[in-house]
């Protein structure tokens, strides 16, 4: 490769860098935008497979606890074969998969089928930062990691906006005989205008560590979710108990003992580090509990259809999108603790919001809560960001952020359990005040923090300026 300029640097087969901006974004995009929407058709699926809401929750708990694991070892495959290649590898299985989705003949099949679609579809997002670092440089770099933030985040209200329509015309297996689609088009814009990266040496996979982990956390998800619903004292659950148990503490020794260890337990040791994890972790938890709530609601208090669920969950996403850009300039101006204690107490406001805009049955309450609560995360993700990288340097700055989001990502799956854990089969139930609880503990967490920001000449400045940008 040859270089051009300060800021990007010419591909093999002289591809311009944008070709490699788009190609890489359209496959983050296909394998981003059906969560949302797949969360809003809860109420439908359920109905339509003869299951319970549950059970239905493992469709989305499911795939994000096996995706999250799965994110490092994509990365260290990637650096060992090729980011290229593992992009398209994961971008055509998740396309078979999703058209498997569509032909889903229960709730289980659909389970299976989503988790592999989402697990291979999580390896466009390491591959994908990798291939535009290597493309583009300073100024550039920052703005072309700016666009696949904007994409990771914005892809979902996409989804709801487009989604909802079509699964009111047709049914939710719709959503994956578009994912396929699109993942189809995307691999071959991937395979035409992606440049494959260097091949390096690294340490080998920790599959051991993977694997004990996700037993681990399964576990303890089965334990939630069985024990309220047989008791806390039932044969199966005291049996998902002591395999959590154990496949814990296999965690634990296999990570001490490993050359790569998935989650690098000397650091999270440290509680500059593992403060800002817990206060992610926590605020997904109870930001993913609400969520998964929501339709429910609007299905049932407020007589809504799938489409019409999907329209009026659109303030969430929006709420965060727009609030982004302001949690990274108030993280700069009031600092890491400041704006995530912000953060936290807009989602616990917005969860009391919703309670009352229930109680009420206020459609325009419940709308602006949503609003809130996107705003919440979009306060909290660039504080948390910039909390954690003042406890990491250069040599740990990768690890650490991957352990950010895999972290994050097990708190969405343990949230979402307690909220179906709590919900009573005629309503809500205390769903939403355990969200409430657990938010409580975010903002103990967040209370915590450093507050990331350094001054100079009278002028607030971002510890790590490009965190903001690059976290969703």
């Amino acid at each position: 490769m040859g270089q051009t300029g300060t800021n990007t640097v010419t591909t093999e087969g002289g591809l311009r860098p944008v070709s490699v901006l788009v190609a890489a974004l359209v496959g983050v995009f296909v394998t981003a935008f059906p969560a949302v929407i797949l969360v809003a058709s809860l109420p439908e699926l359920a109905a339509n497979l003869n299951t319970t809401e549950t059970t239905v929750a493992w469709v989305i708990t499911a795939p994000i606890l096996v995706s999250s694991v799965s994110l490092p070892m994509f990365g260290r495959l990637g650096d060992t074969y090729g980011h290229k290649r593992i992009f398209l590898l994961g971008l055509a299985i998740s396309a078979v998969a999703s058209l498997l989705c569509a032909l889903a003949w229960n709730v289980h099949s659909l389970i299976v089928l989503r988790s592999i679609a989402q697990a291979a579809g999580s390896a466009t997002h390491p591959a994908a930062i990798a291939m535009l670092m290597a493309t583009y440089r300073g100024e550039a770099r920052a703005k072309s990691l700016g666009f696949w933030a904007f994409v990771g985040a914005g892809s979902p209200s996409l989804g709801l906006a487009l989604g909802g329509p079509l699964i009111g015309a047709t049914s939710w297996r719709a959503i994956f005989v578009v994912q396929t689609v699109a993942a189809l088009v995307g691999l071959v814009i991937a395979y035409r205008w992606l440049t494959e990266t260097a091949r390096r040496r690294v340490a080998s996979l920790d599959m051991a560590g993977g694997l004990t982990l996700m037993v681990a956390v399964g576990s303890f998800l089965l334990v939630l979710d069985r024990g309220a619903a047989r008791g806390w004292t039932n044969d199966s659950v005291l049996v998902f108990t002591l395999t959590c148990l154990v496949a814990a503490g296999a965690f634990v020794y296999v990570e001490r003992r490993s050359r790569a260890p998935m989650l690098p337990l000397d650091l999270l040791a440290r509680q500059s580090f593992s403060l800002p994890i817990a206060a992610e972790a926590l605020s997904q938890a109870s930001t993913m509990g609400v969520f998964f709530i929501v339709p429910f609601i609007l299905h049932g208090e407020f007589e809504q259809n799938a489409a019409g669920t999907a329209l009026l969950m659109l303030p969430l996403p929006l709420g965060m999108a727009a609030a982004s850009p302001l949690g990274g300039r108030l993280t700069w101006r009031w600092g890491s603790r400041a704006t995530a204690m912000a953060g936290t107490m807009s989602l616990m406001a917005a969860t009391v919001g919703i309670m009352v805009a229930q109680a009420q049955h206020s459609l325009p309450m419940f709308l602006m809560a949503l609003v809130v609560l996107g705003a919440g995360n979009g306060f909290l993700r660039p504080a948390i960001a910039s909390a954690l990288a003042k406890a990491l340097d250069d040599t740990s700055m990768g690890v650490g952020m991957a352990t950010l989001r895999m972290l994050s990502q097990v708190g969405t799956t343990i949230g979402i359990t307690i909220a179906v854990a709590a919900t009573a089969p005629d309503g809500t139930g205390w769903a939403l005040w355990s969200a409430l609880a657990i938010g409580l503990l975010a903002l103990l967490a967040a209370s915590t923090l450093a507050r990331g920001q350094k001054v100079e000449s009278g002028r607030v400045q971002p510890a790590v300026p490009s965190l903001a940008k690059v976290e969703p």
